[in-house]
């Protein structure tokens, strides 16, 4: 009778043990799955700040500035001299991967319709801070 409680006691163990496992390994699988299909829904902006500016009028006031802002927020900055590969994808990267627009405004900056394009695209989307 003695015999026969241990193997019984030793494999009810087992199997609280084994659900237990079964549980955790379960909850990390769905949570994984939740985490990643919230960022693919909802990405977070690749870049905080989005310098808009004329090429002809600021790029190096641009580039001054994008080197600050890196260094003093420790966060991302896109210039499209810098940062842009494909020209197809600059209002994209506007709508969907930036936090906050910065134009930099000079004499023709709304004269060039790429950066009224990028001002539009901001302002589409709802970006709030747009500077």
């Amino acid at each position: 009778g003695a015999l026969s409680m241990d193997v019984s006691s030793y494999n009810s163990s087992f199997v609280v043990a084994a659900v237990v496992v079964l549980c955790v390994f379960l909850a990390t699988v769905g949570g994984t799955l939740t985490w990643m299909t919230w960022m693919f829904l909802f990405p977070r902006p690749s870049y905080e700040w989005f310098i808009c500016h004329h090429k002809a009028d600021a790029a190096a006031q641009a580039r001054f500035l994008k080197h600050v802002l890196e260094k003093r927020s420790r966060k991302t900055c896109f210039i499209d001299s810098d940062d842009l590969f494909e020209l197809d994808s600059l209002f994209d990267i506007v709508k969907l991967q930036v936090s906050h627009l910065l134009v930099y405004l000079t004499r023709d900056t709304l004269r060039r319709p790429w950066c009224a394009g990028e001002i539009a695209t901001a302002v589409a989307m709802g970006l709030r801070r747009i500077t």
